[in-house]
């Protein structure tokens, strides 16, 4: 369910921080990205740098309380975009490698570009819920319901 493009930005929209949500009450933020790939989540930095406040990096180790965000598009130059963080979402990348079934938990692991099965049962990890079963080996457009809380990255 990205946010159509048309609905969240304008010719005016040079900065970054702004908070959308769309019709059917998912929650996107507008960040900076040197480069993003659709639907890998990226942890939300926050730093005192206006041309790139707030931007976003790769999942790391040892990240607490991190809000992890979702391009809602492939961009292969540096700048704003907007990065959904919360509601349904059909977009984000999962790795099935270790079976994701349906109304299970998953997380995201240090340095990997998709999420993975987490747990049955939430905890400080889980950053959404696979509202699809999904078993592939490769990264792939997953439909799931993410939480918008703060979490735990794991390490690998």
């Amino acid at each position: 369910m990205a946010m159509p493009a048309e609905t969240v930005s304008s010719s005016t929209e040079s900065k970054g921080g702004e908070v959308k949500k769309d019709e059917h009450g998912s929650e996107f933020v507008r960040a900076y990205a040197a480069t993003a790939t659709r639907g890998t989540p990226l942890v939300l930095t926050l730093d005192g740098d206006e041309a790139t406040n707030p931007g976003t990096a790769a999942a790391a180790t040892s990240a607490v309380y991190q809000l992890i965000v979702f391009p809602t598009s492939t961009e292969t130059s540096a700048g704003f975009q907007w990065m959904q963080y919360k509601g349904d979402c059909d977009f984000a990348l999962c790795d099935g490698t270790a079976a994701i079934a349906k109304d299970k938990y998953l997380d995201v692991v240090d340095g990997e570009t998709a999420m993975t099965y987490d747990a049955a049962a939430r905890s400080v990890q889980s950053i959404a819920v696979a509202r699809e079963a999904y078993t592939g080996s490769a990264d792939a457009e997953t439909l799931v319901h993410l939480i918008g809380d703060r979490v735990n990255i794991a390490s690998s």
